[in-house]
């Protein structure tokens, strides 16, 4: 159950990261698109592919959800960060790696990282490094 919070709450991040420029790109909407559907083939081999590769997917529609119900991007942040605080523990490297490479990536695809992100991407990576 933690694994598969874990990546409704990272939908959620994805959100606040994309959103907090205050207009979602087609960039960003991509770049996660792009990432969970190589991890997903990356995974196919494995014997509980089936059951990852839906919990991996579950980031993409906590981010639709997140976008549809207009979640502020204060309140998608804190979400993530508050379950990290609770579960980090529990959250296996594989899950913390993926997290990390997908910030990052929707981070930069629209028009870089200004200042103010590059606080919270921080501030991210050192909750993941937990």
């Amino acid at each position: 159950m933690i694994h598969r919070q874990f990546y409704i709450e990272l939908g959620k991040l994805l959100y606040s990261i994309s959103k907090s420029d205050g207009i979602i790109q087609e960039k960003e909407k991509d770049v996660i698109d792009r990432i969970i559907h190589k991890a997903i083939e990356k995974h196919k081999i494995t014997f509980n592919s089936n059951v990852q590769d839906k919990e991996m997917l579950l980031t993409k529609l906590s981010f639709n959800t997140s976008e549809r119900n207009e979640l502020t991007v204060s309140e998608a942040y804190q979400s993530f960060i508050n379950f990290m605080k609770k579960n980090s523990s529990h959250v296996n490297e594989n899950q913390k790696e993926f997290a990390k490479e997908l910030i990052q990536k929707v981070a930069t695809a629209s028009r870089g990282i200004s200042r103010q992100e590059a606080g919270s991407i921080e501030e991210l990576l050192n909750v993941l490094a937990i």
